[in-house]
């Protein structure tokens, strides 16, 4: 048995790169729930599937999301064609 020795810098980012972000209070990876969304289910459906994750925890961790997105998005390049003014969700013509 090896004594404990600090881990090195370099092996916590390795050791954080390989770590799957999860819903917090739950063992649901996010990825989990981003999966379900792009497939086209419903919250409902992710919630039955995953009993262990909450309505409000799952919408924290979707909020949690768009708020990196849109923080991320100051630095989207030009090029890309994004429109920010008429999100698809705001309804109407």
């Amino acid at each position: 048995m090896q004594p404990n020795r600090p881990i090195s810098a370099a092996k916590k980012r390795e050791l954080r790169s390989l770590a799957k972000p999860v819903i917090v209070g739950t063992c649901v990876p996010v990825q989990s729930l981003f999966e379900y969304v792009e497939a086209g289910d419903t919250l409902e459906e992710f919630l039955h599937q995953c009993p262990s994750v909450l309505r409000e925890q799952a919408l924290d961790a979707l909020d949690y999301a768009c708020d990196q997105m849109m923080a991320g998005a100051r630095f989207l390049d030009e090029s890309i064609p994004v429109d920010f003014a008429k999100p698809a969700c705001a309804g109407g013509p």
